[in-house]
């Protein structure tokens, strides 16, 4: 049977063991720096609330200041003055001090009568001992010789025992006192004297004077408390007009809440007794509702309502064109500057159009950067547009003090307001989906949800490129129209921008549409009265052209121009072809931009022209015979012939032609 097995150890290293740790020495420092080797604060204190307060990080400026302090303050103010001093300080420091046995030994010294040797003081110590004792020694004299002085006023009357003075005042004092001729000190009865009349009259006028000028004050007080209660009452009636004036032209009157800390109990109405009148619009964002208010003010003053967070910030809208010979005009909208008394309909009425003109301005500046084809340029407090070129459209948040003056422009005013119908439209879409999502159980979506909003901006951009685009349109018809109307040709233009009723303008930007649609106008070019060359547009730049034989979309300026010359062309060589055969009969061939005409004998071409501003210059010559050439050459241009007919010219040279 095998025995247990027995520890390597015996009893007695185990409990040298156990006794090892007890012989554990440790580090005494005081730990300095935390793991990451930052230094760690000193705890000075800790708060109630668990806060740690550490010790202030002294820099090497403080420290020396305190110690520049302590030198002061612990070795007096005369430390650097006087060095001697200092010097016999430390000198005296030095001497050790005597022992107990040495003292014993003196003591015993002085028991048995032997002399000891004295210490005698120094210069300084004199200086120091009569430094005190002096200024003492003056009160002292200075007492002494005031008592000496009662002493002989009050012994005046009797003889002085002189030698119990001068054993009084010492053996060292002033000569025998004399007896003074007389008393020093009497005494006098004296009785008040009658009042005179006329202090007593005037001192009687004086009482009833303040006694008349207390009931004068009083008086005042009274009438002064009157007046403020007869103008108080007169307050709270214009407050209670003016909440019903306000509630007739259809304001929105709201209870004013009551200021923080009023202790409501239960069951009491949370209301205070005043109104907050909203003169935002219903669906604005909820920032320019909660800015749109204003207290009825019952405290006397110029204004009877008092605007919170009003800006007195109107929107000004300008227009910069610059032409192609550079020269640039610019316009801007009309800001009517508010009169100097206003009504409280007045007043609200402008509050809220400053507020509006705020908003519209918040909705521009989201649009105008996500706008894909156009530049916009947005800051704090202006919107730079590039709407066409050469035209600057601005919008500007300015003060009543700070609008500029300049030319006023119609199209500035009509943008200004159709920013106004476009932001109502906004509102009415957004409430539509609102009241949409509630109807269907739904929370009301957010604004961001819903980009298909109507936008304010691109309207007015679009009307715009439009306006631009129908100057340019008229202006190249009026271009050929002068042209054939200089060649003797009566041509006439019809143009009309807008085709829409004025109705139908207006539903164009107030009402949601359905589908898309936009202003479209028509242009009709008549020639001679004979032939018609007929454009229809759509905004902001679409243009179709009819003609006889199709219907041709223009994308340009240079098609335009190309497409009238080459009516123009096809008008004017058609008509010679039938003037010719009229005259002289043969063949008649129109080629591209040139005519050719054969009859017996004779063969003439005419060529057509145009200047850069649609000019008509005619050329006829007619080809010889024999060699095949150019024989004789005709000209006609608006230069050399201003009064003549192309027609009336065409048809001398066929005349003159054999």
């Amino acid at each position: 049977m095998n025995s247990p097995p027995h520890s390597s150890t015996s009893p007695k290293d185990h409990d040298q063991d156990a006794e090892d740790w007890k012989g554990l020495r440790l580090s005494l420092e005081r730990p300095y720096k935390d793991e990451k080797g930052e230094k760690l604060p000193i705890l000075y204190d800790i708060e109630p609330d668990g806060k740690f307060i550490y010790e202030t990080k002294e820099t090497l400026d403080d420290r020396l200041k305190s110690n520049l302090h302590r030198i002061f303050q612990e070795r007096g103010l005369d430390f650097f003055d006087n060095p001697d001093k200092r010097f016999i300080a430390n000198v005296d420091a030095q001497k050790e001090p005597k022992d107990d046995v040495d003292m014993e030994q003196e003591d015993a010294k002085d028991e048995e009568g032997e002399e000891v040797p004295t210490k005698h003081m120094t210069f300084e110590e004199l200086n120091a001992m009569r430094a005190e004792l002096l200024p003492q020694l003056h009160v002292a004299f200075g007492e002494v010789t005031q008592a000496r002085d009662i002493l002989n006023s009050l012994l005046s009357t009797v003889q002085p025992n002189t030698s119990a003075l001068q054993a009084l005042l010492g053996t060292t004092a002033t000569p025998a006192l004399t007896a003074p001729d007389g008393p020093a000190l009497t005494a006098t009865v004296v009785s008040k004297e009658p009042p005179i009349p006329s202090v007593q009259a005037f001192n009687a006028q004086i009482v009833i004077g303040s006694k008349d000028e207390a009931l004068r004050k009083a008086a005042d007080l009274f009438d002064t408390v009157a007046t403020r209660l007869e103008k108080s009452q007169k307050r709270e009636e214009l407050y209670w007009v003016n909440a019903l004036k306000i509630r007739r032209n259809n304001w929105r009157l709201i209870p004013s809440p009551l200021p923080r800390g009023t202790f409501i109990g239960k069951g009491v109405d949370r209301t205070a007794r005043d109104f907050l009148v909203a003169y935002g619009l219903e669906e604005s964002h909820i920032a320019f509702r909660r800015g749109a208010l204003a207290n009825l003010s019952d405290v006397g003053g110029k204004n009877e309502l008092v605007f919170a967070n009003r800006q007195r910030n109107r929107m000004q809208i300008s227009l910069s064109i610059t032409t192609p010979e550079g020269k640039v005009s610019a316009t801007m909208n009309s800001l009517p500057a508010p009169p100097k008394t206003l009504s409280v309909e007045e007043e609200l009425a402008w509050a809220q159009t400053e507020i509006i003109d705020q908003e519209i301005f918040s909705y521009l500046v989201k649009e105008a950067p996500a706008m894909p084809t156009i530049i916009g340029r947005v800051s704090e407090r202006t919107i730079g547009v590039d709407a066409a070129d050469g035209i600057e459209l601005k919008f500007e948040l300015v003060k009543d003090e700070e609008v500029q003056a300049g030319a006023i422009s119609p199209i500035c005013d009509v943008i200004y307001h159709a920013l106004h119908i476009l932001l109502l439209r906004k509102h009415e879409y957004q409430k539509g989906v609102r009241l949409k999502a509630i109807a269907n159980f739904q929370p009301p979506p957010d604004e961001k949800e819903h980009p298909i909003s109507p936008p304010i901006l691109q309207p007015i951009v679009d009307f715009l490129q439009y306006n631009l685009f129908c100057e340019r349109l008229e202006l190249e018809l009026n271009k050929a129209a002068s042209g054939l109307t200089a060649a003797g040709i009566n041509t006439t233009v019809f143009f009309n921008g807008v085709g829409e009723t004025g109705d139908e303008l207006v539903k164009f930007i107030s009402d949601i549409p359905q589908t898309i649609s936009h202003i479209s106008g028509e242009a009709v070019l008549t020639i001679a009265d004979r032939h018609t060359v007929r454009f229809t547009f759509v905004a902001p730049s679409h243009l179709t052209a009819h003609l006889s034989q199709a219907t041709i979309h223009v994308y340009s300026m240079a098609q335009l121009s190309q497409l009238l010359r080459n009516e123009i062309e096809h008008f004017l060589l058609h008509r010679i072809c039938q003037l010719g055969q009229r005259l002289k009969g043969g063949t008649w061939l129109v080629d591209l931009d040139h005519l050719v005409a054969r009859w017996e004998g004779c063969v003439l071409t005419f060529h057509l022209t145009f200047e850069k501003d649609l000019g008509i210059n005619f050329s006829a010559f007619r080809l010889d015979s024999k060699t095949g050439r150019r024989g004789h050459f005709f000209q006609y241009s608006r230069l050399n012939s201003p009064n003549v007919s192309l027609l009336s010219w065409v048809e001398d040279i066929i005349s003159k032609i054999p």
